[in-house]
């Protein structure tokens, strides 16, 4: 079951106080609650470039297995490791943990 954004909750359930994650606030609306992100503060330009050029991701299975893998390969592959090895490893890996999760229900 997909799960909505936690920055979307806690600007409802806090009237957007985003202090104690540290992340941007999601809504407009969330951004004028805030200090740092409301029209004319410091921050805004941060609101207004994910407001404009940033998609949330769709809700995918064993997506922090495959993030995981990926950010693991990059690392990998910045100290020197064969890319193409590197990225056979990792989609190895993906490949077995989405077998192991059979298929997570797909």
């Amino acid at each position: 079951m997909y799960r909505e954004p936690i920055v979307r909750r806690e600007e409802r359930s806090r009237g957007g106080e985003l202090t104690t994650t540290g992340r941007s606030p999601t809504t407009a609306e969330g951004a004028a609650l805030t200090e740092k992100y409301k029209e004319g503060c410091p921050y805004r330009v941060f609101y207004e470039m994910a407001d404009r050029f940033a998609l949330l991701r769709p809700p995918t299975p064993g997506y922090l297995r495959i993030s995981s893998e990926f950010e693991q390969a990059g690392l990998k592959i910045r100290d020197g490791s064969n890319v193409q090895d590197t990225l056979d490893d990792a989609v190895d890996a993906i490949n077995q943990d989405i077998a192991d999760n059979k298929n997570y229900g797909f």
